[in-house]
């Protein structure tokens, strides 16, 4: 979904209209491409959806989540809940993530 690439901060509410409403295969690429919008909005709108229920695939947003964050969660546990993930990305974000750069897609990890 290109919207993506094109809209920044504008792109993120239509995509999470299709999060919520689109079909399975839709939904799937609307959470990707909530990865491409370099948005800050993006990055609190993916956390919620760790934990959105009905949302299928959580894990698919902690994935897009280090896309635009390049941040990844230092848990203990290698197979983490979906509450322990939603609490360690919600930490992050209060703990000064709100305020941390946005990637682009094309801004590879270094």
């Amino acid at each position: 979904m290109g919207v993506g690439y094109l809209g920044g901060d504008s792109a993120v509410a239509p995509l999470l209209q299709i999060v919520r409403n689109g079909t399975s295969a839709d939904r799937q690429q609307a959470r990707f491409a909530l990865g491409n919008t370099q948005s800050g909005a993006a990055v609190r709108a993916l956390i919620d959806l760790i934990a959105a229920p009905n949302i299928e695939h959580p894990f698919d947003a902690e994935g897009v989540l280090f896309v635009l964050t390049h941040h990844r969660l230092a848990l203990a546990t290698p197979r983490r809940t979906i509450a322990q993930t939603f609490d360690a990305w919600q930490q992050w974000w209060d703990g000064g993530g709100k305020d941390a750069r946005v990637y682009s897609p094309f801004e590879c990890v270094p």
